[in-house]
């Protein structure tokens, strides 16, 4: 098996590494660095872990709040264009069951994480609620009958 040379240890340590990224830079197992740290009287930095544990955190937290933001973009792009439409047609149906899509995800990623923009998807599933209700025969006519709404995610990048 091969074993970490002290000088490779010892000069990853001085560049910062900690013991995870020294092993995995030298081909050896942590507890093989472990040993020959001991050896050389090296101790690893606990704060840099928890450092690195925080912004991969932030990091994902960020992302989330994007992909949020996103949500509700798709959201009220589709209800501004719904609002447009001066009949019940299908097109209207298809704006107004995309913006419920898009508004329904950002509210179970808010759920599920906490992470969000703003508490504004709440109310936008409110308006979209009444939107859906103030068409007479959107619950009585079966999803299947209306074009398919993935249609509209060419329209949004990332999506």
């Amino acid at each position: 098996m091969k074993k970490p040379k002290p000088a490779d240890v010892k000069r990853l340590h001085a560049a910062g590494c900690g013991r995870n990224e020294t092993a995995r830079r030298l081909g050896v197992s942590r507890r093989q660095v472990d040993r020959v740290a001991d050896k050389l009287g090296l101790e690893w930095n606990t704060n840099m872990t928890e450092e690195a544990v925080t912004a991969r955190r932030k990091a994902a937290e960020n992302e989330r709040r994007d992909l949020g933001d996103g949500f509700r973009e798709v959201a009220l792009d589709c209800v501004t264009r719904a609002l447009l439409e001066e009949e019940d047609t299908a097109e209207r149906r298809r704006l107004v069951l995309t913006a419920e899509a898009a508004s329904r995800s950002d509210l179970a990623l808010f759920n599920a994480t906490g992470v969000s923009g703003d508490r504004a998807t709440e109310e936008l599933a409110a308006v979209l609620e009444t939107l859906r209700g103030s068409f007479a025969t959107l619950d009585s006519e079966p999803l299947d009958d209306l074009e398919d709404v993935d249609d509209y995610s060419d329209e949004y990048d990332g999506f």
